[in-house]
């Protein structure tokens, strides 16, 4: 009996090890593409019942922290999931969240993904090699209050908050808000692309940034 659960723990171990092996090799991860937001600049739309708009200005960075290519969209901009919104770093990254906003979209993909080319194209997508890149500007809206009667959906004005962003980072798949790809279509894409790399398809949550403002 001893020697049979020896077998087992070693059978156990040896597909762990092959499952590891496999996504350090080009599997998505959750660590293989780290999205980092730098505010640039804060604005605020006017106050109303209490409540205001705060705009941030920022840049989206994608690095590839994996060991092979990624190919990601160009448009991992265009369709934020959530705002994540945490009283302390601690707890944004145990996903203890005080707030979570849901943005309004209003983009069109107009490409046609059910035709895609033979070949993926280009303008449409980049690849990062391991260590590499991409900055896409982004302008976030959030709602904030600035008197004390604000609901659980907005920021409070001099308090200290830690915020993610999540955005789908292959909007033309059914993992976006406002799918424009097929499942059958994501995976001709993926088919073409498995000799030049990994097919980023997975949304992507952003490293914890913190954010304190005061209403002007």
């Amino acid at each position: 009996m001893r020697l049979s659960m020896n077998v087992l723990l070693l059978i156990v171990l040896a597909f762990a090890l092959q499952q590891t092996s496999l996504a350090v090799q080009g599997k998505q991860t959750d660590r293989a593409i780290v999205l980092t937001v730098n505010i640039d600049k804060k604005e605020f739309s006017p106050v109303r019942d209490g409540r205001s708009t705060l705009i941030l200005h920022t840049k989206l960075r994608y690095e590839n922290r994996g060991s092979g290519p990624i190919i990601l969209s160009k448009d991992s901009n265009l369709l934020p999931i959530r705002f994540l919104i945490s009283a302390s770093k601690s707890a944004a990254e145990a996903g203890d969240f005080e707030h979570v906003t849901i943005p309004f979209t209003t983009v069109n993909l107009a490409f046609n993904f059910e035709n895609a080319p033979d070949s993926l194209p280009d303008v449409l997508f980049s690849i990062l090699e391991p260590g590499q890149s991409l900055e896409l500007p982004f302008d976030a809206y959030i709602p904030v209050a600035i008197s004390n009667n604000g609901g659980r959906d907005v920021l409070m004005d001099g308090k200290e908050h830690f915020l993610q962003f999540e955005f789908s980072t292959f909007p033309y798949s059914q993992t976006s808000p406002r799918p424009v790809c097929t499942e059958d279509c994501r995976k001709r894409y993926e088919e073409k692309s498995k000799s030049i790399g990994v097919l980023w398809s997975q949304p992507v949550r952003s490293e914890v940034v913190k954010i304190q403002f005061n209403y002007p």
